[in-house]
């Protein structure tokens, strides 16, 4: 169970409603499929008639090929049949809610999700992302739902720990920034919930408290460079947050971890796809580049991979179009999401998460600090785009 402290409950609440009152769609979800018994034929063409276009559609069968469990949804793949050929594709998977899974970080996770689905899907955009085709969520957030695209023949996931192959890894840095640069100062973000800052991201002083806490429990454990970056963090936490915030130019995933890209199987098929929306928001790109390499390899593959990556990634951006944003820029910016992404394990091991996630994103992410000099970052360290 996760307790939360008042200022970070009327803080969920807040950013819940602001994601309520945006949601295009409406909040009726009897049809909800509380058990996996309850998609079928039938079901999904209910789904898929909520787009006009598909007003007409009629679904002959679905066959269900496999079913997957993460810790807050259920994951079912399968085949349908429709009365005629279509433009819908005929793989599917259905992502569900866990009816069991509702606390409010669950619930805030649920929207976003939610709400970014919604939000493609009315712009219509040609993004490396897997389609959304129907998406509903019950008005308390508990329950949730899409149906999206299932490319489990054409790519596949990285299991993590492991790192990505040289090749796949630099086509996931390719579909983030193709995907970074269609949204880079785009008029459309005006209108785009504002679902940041995170709760967990953005109240200072608990952060203080979490971070000593840490020390206090683990002084014996941690070698000195982590109690050194830990309490660099704790002095540092207000600047680096109101820097970054000055660079919140692009629509970011944020959970750009291994397991988040969809890999091709091919070498023929060019780019990654993108999955699990449930962090999305407007911030600044490099965040999700640190999260893709500086916290998800390990300091043996990254060293090895990274200055190819963040330059598979700055060419990529400026090839989608992005204009006056020089290499010196993006590289500082990194740096300076590094140092953000220290939060990561000490919120990870706050939340209950096992030692071994915890510990690995921390000696990642403070290998990568040590490498990119990110501790010797300071007031004068701001430039501008």
């Amino acid at each position: 169970m996760i307790l939360i402290d008042h200022d970070r409950k009327e803080l969920f609440h807040q950013l819940i409603v602001n994601l309520q009152t945006s949601l295009p769609f409406p909040f009726a979800i009897n049809n909800y499929p509380s058990r996996v018994s309850h998609v079928n034929a039938r079901w999904i063409e209910r789904q898929l008639r909520r787009e006009p276009a598909n007003k007409k559609l009629r679904v002959l069968s679905w066959r269900r090929q496999r079913i997957l469990l993460s810790s807050t949804s259920v994951l079912q793949f399968g085949e349908v049949t429709y009365d005629y050929d279509r433009l819908l594709p005929n793989k599917l998977v259905i992502k569900s809610s866990l009816s069991n899974i509702a606390n409010p970080l669950t619930v805030l996770r649920h929207y976003r999700e939610a709400y970014f689905h919604s939000f493609v899907m009315q712009h219509q955009v040609n993004l490396p992302i897997a389609p959304v085709f129907a998406s509903a969520i019950s008005e308390n957030g508990k329950r949730y739902f899409c149906v999206q695209q299932d490319f489990s023949e054409s790519h596949g996931v990285t299991p993590r720990p492991l790192p990505p192959t040289k090749q796949d890894a630099h086509k996931n840095m390719d579909a983030l920034a193709r995907f970074h640069a269609f949204w880079w100062r785009n008029p459309l973000l005006n209108n785009y919930c504002p679902t940041y800052p995170s709760p967990f991201e953005r109240i200072q002083q608990p952060w203080v408290i979490r971070i000593s806490e840490m020390i206090d429990c683990y002084q014996q454990n941690f070698p000195n460079s982590w109690i050194s970056a830990l309490k660099w963090a704790q002095d540092n936490i207000s600047l680096v947050w109101q820097r970054n915030d000055l660079f919140r130019v692009t629509l970011i995933h944020g959970d750009c971890h291994t397991s988040n890209f969809l890999s091709p199987k091919s070498p023929e098929i060019p780019h990654s796809i993108l999955i699990d929306w449930e962090y999305a928001k407007v911030d600044m790109a490099a965040i999700d580049c640190a999260r893709a390499i500086a916290l998800s390899l390990h300091r043996y593959s990254r060293r090895e991979l990274e200055d190819s990556l963040l330059e598979t990634y700055y060419k990529s951006l400026v090839g989608a179009g992005v204009k006056n944003y020089s290499f010196d820029a993006f590289y500082l910016d990194y740096r300076w999401a590094i140092a953000e992404s220290l939060l990561l394990p000490v919120y990870l091991w706050w939340r209950g998460s096992s030692t071994n996630n915890w510990v690995r994103y921390m000696e990642n992410c403070i290998s990568s600090c040590i490498d990119h000099q990110v501790f010797s970052l300071n007031s004068t360290s701001i430039i501008t785009q």
